[in-house]
């Protein structure tokens, strides 16, 4: 299955801002059962500087800087992602799941 996902995160400010730093984390990772087909990410107003790097858990970090004066900082990302439920619907339930504690009655 096929998900277009949009995010949008806003600011605004009571007063004008000049300088800011940021660190965002809405890039999808990639796992078992999901992969990420298309991912953009727009920042208004346009920053001076942006990097990407993964963290040590495998997230996508997103670190950027506006540097000109404003009232409203606003960050969309669209992403594509498909979905592949199969591939991690055993993880759900272990094979023997007619075996374990709770599917036996307490008083034996």
């Amino acid at each position: 299955m096929i998900f277009n996902v949009k995010h949008t995160t806003k600011y605004e400010y009571n007063a004008p801002v000049i300088y800011c730093h940021n660190i965002a984390t809405l890039r999808p990772r990639e796992s078992k059962g999901q992969q990420l087909l298309d991912y953009k990410i727009q920042i208004t107003p346009q920053p001076a500087e942006i990097s990407e790097r993964i963290d040590y858990f495998g997230n996508y970090i997103t670190r950027f800087s506006i540097q000109t004066e404003h009232i409203e900082l606003k960050v969309t990302t669209k992403s594509k992602i498909v979905r592949d439920y199969a591939q991690f619907q055993d993880s759900f339930f272990p094979r023997h799941v007619g075996e374990l504690p709770w599917t036996k009655p307490f008083w034996h």
